[in-house]
């Protein structure tokens, strides 16, 4: 199993980052706002990083056992042993200034950052020079220790409306050894346009499986990009996807199948040497979960109550 990787800007003393999830070699790279590629980090998302940061390296200093006994007891024990270390951690983070705007404790910023990834628990650790300000990458081996943390199921609820209209719901998933929720619940509305005898309260199922495929690429370059310190101003892409109505309506006999019958995804990409970039959307879709699916297929089992 390989490393999860975690990156993280220098910016305000007040303001985090969110942990990535774990992955086989996923990386996450946040250049500093006045890079223009990111804006801002809010206090909220600087928050999260510290947290998230402070509750991984604890949990992943538990014993197994422990998860299986009580786990929230066990990680509730270790939030209140720590109390007064991640409050000394807080209080070093509020005290160093780093405004890039203004050039201010950047240096500094880099280094505190860096000595809180490693007290966090991640095993490399170095400063990231960039076009604008310093960042920090670092590198957490934890997956290659326990690869059950490695393991996510996603889910989506969905209910039927009216006619072709359904409406899928997504809030909870489990990774880290854990069930976890999303921020916000997500609330997406499918259906067909009038021509296929809908009312077209939504986009089709067919048209956000486009959606998904984009959207993992584009996430999977932004990733990349940053890791490889690749430069990244503008990321664009237009997924088409042609199908043939004949087979999903049964009416070709079998010669021609229900699904796109062929995708294609063109991307524009503005920022650093173009052969750099194309090197960056070649890896990203060799790491794509989506397209890993679509092209390579994935066993899907359907099970009815009809109660």
């Amino acid at each position: 199993m390989s490393r999860t990787n975690a990156a993280t800007p220098v910016g305000s003393g007040q303001q985090r980052s969110s942990r990535p999830a774990p992955s086989a070699r996923h990386t996450a790279h946040h250049p500093h706002p006045t890079c223009g590629r990111l804006p801002p980090m809010t206090t909220t998302t600087r928050r999260h990083l510290i947290g998230a940061v402070a509750l991984l390296a604890t949990v992943l200093a538990l014993p197994l056992p422990a998860f299986c006994d009580d786990p929230l007891a066990a990680i509730r024990a270790e939030v209140v042993k720590r109390h007064d270390e991640e409050v000394r951690r807080l209080q070093d983070w509020v005290k160093q200034p780093s405004i890039a705007a203004e050039g201010r404790g950047m240096n500094e910023g880099c280094d505190l950052m860096m000595r809180l990834a490693r007290e966090a628990g991640f095993q490399s650790v170095a400063r990231v020079d960039t076009d604008g300000q310093p960042g920090v990458f670092a590198t957490l081996d934890a997956v290659k220790g326990n690869p059950e943390i490695a393991k996510f199921q996603f889910r989506a609820h969905n209910r039927w409306i009216s006619g072709t209209h359904n409406q899928s719901t997504i809030s909870g998933f489990y990774g880290a050894m854990q069930e976890m929720q999303h921020a916000d619940v997500h609330v997406f509305d499918a259906d067909h346009p009038a021509v296929l005898v809908g009312a077209d309260h939504g986009p089709t199922p067919v048209e956000y499986l486009l959606h998904a495929l984009a959207a993992c690429l584009t996430a999977g370059i932004a990733n990349i990009a940053a890791a490889r310190n690749v430069r990244l101003t503008s990321v664009e892409s237009t997924v088409e996807g042609d199908i043939d109505l004949l087979g999903l309506l049964g009416l070709s006999d079998g010669a021609v199948r229900n699904g796109f019958q062929g995708i294609s995804v063109k991307f524009k990409l503005e920022g650093d040497d173009p052969d750099k970039l194309r090197k960056v959307v070649e890896q990203s879709t060799a790491r794509s979960a989506v397209y890993d699916s679509i092209t390579s297929g994935v066993p899907v089992t359907i099970t009815v109550d009809a109660s």
